[in-house]
C-alpha cells in the first residue's frame, strides 16, 4: 500500500512540475472574504476565469466546475477534490458561504489555478531539473514515531521515483542527495550548497521535496 502511495505522490509531482513550467498570466481580480481566519475565493468565480461553468451535485454541499476538457468537483468540509477524475488533497477544506463553495487563496494560487492553466498557456523551456530530497542525517525532518518513518528517508524515495518518471520524459535531472546523508552536517551550509548545486547545473527548474506534519485526516472532517 505505501509503495502505491508512495508511486502516486510521484506521479502527482510530475504533473505539478509540468504545471509550473507553465507561463502565469496576471491574476483574475477575485472577490476574497476571511472565512474562519482563512483567506478564501469563491469557486465559481475561479472557474469562469477559466471557462468552467459551475452547477450543483447536491445542493449546498458539492460542487462542479466543467467544460468540455475540464471537470473540477469540490465537497464541502472535504480536502479531497476531484480533478479530472484523480484525487486531490486541499490545504483546507471547501466551505459553503454566501451560497456557494469558497476555496483558500492559498489552495487557489498554488495548486488549482496552475493545473488548470496547463494546456492553456506556453511552455517556458525545460532541460535541466534539479530535485532536492529534504532534510538528510543528522536532519530526520518531522517524524511518526508510531510508524518509524522519517522525512528525510519518504523525501528521498519520493525524489527516485520522480527522477525516474521525469527521465522517461526526456529531461536532464540532477539530485542534491542520493544517500541518506544531508550535504553537510550544517543546516546553513547544506541549504546554501543545495542552491549553489543548482546554480552549476545551470537548472531551468528546482523541486524541494517535503512531507509536513499534521493531525490524523478522518474522511468528512476538515
Amino acid at each position: 500500500m505505501r509503495q502505491n502511495l508512495m508511486g502516486r505522490l510521484a506521479r502527482m509531482l510530475a504533473l505539478a512540475i509540468l504545471a509550473a513550467c507553465f507561463t502565469v498570466r496576471s491574476r483574475a481580480a477575485f472577490e476574497a472574504a476571511k472565512i474562519d481566519g482563512v483567506k478564501c475565493i469563491d469557486a465559481v468565480a475561479l472557474g469562469e476565469s477559466f471557462g468552467l461553468r459551475a452547477s450543483w451535485i447536491e445542493p449546498d454541499k458539492r460542487l462542479v466546475l466543467q467544460n468540455a476538457t475540464t471537470r473540477v468537483e469540490f465537497e464541502v468540509n472535504q480536502r479531497d477534490a476531484i480533478f479530472d477524475s484523480r484525487h486531490v488533497f486541499l490545504g483546507n477544506a471547501p466551505v459553503y458561504h454566501q451560497r456557494s463553495v469558497w476555496i483558500s487563496w492559498i489552495d487557489t494560487e498554488k495548486l488549482l489555478a496552475p493545473l488548470l492553466r496547463l494546456g492553456r498557456d506556453r511552455p517556458l523551456p525545460v532541460h535541466t531539473i534539479v530535485i532536492d530530497p529534504g532534510h538528510g542525517i543528522p536532519d530526520n525532518g518531522a517524524e511518526n514515531k508510531h510508524l518509524g518513518l522519517k522525512e528525510r528517508v519518504l523525501t528521498l524515495d519520493t525524489a527516485f521515483r520522480l527522477k525516474k518518471i521525469l527521465e522517461a520524459q526526456g529531461y536532464k535531472v540532477v539530485m542534491t542527495r542520493t544517500t541518506d546523508y544531508g550535504i553537510s552536517p550544517d543546516k546553513k551550509l547544506d541549504l546554501r550548497r543545495r542552491a549553489e548545486l543548482t546554480a552549476e547545473v545551470k537548472a531551468d527548474l528546482f523541486i524541494s521535496i517535503h512531507f509536513n506534519s499534521a493531525g490524523q485526516y478522518v474522511p468528512g472532517e476538515n
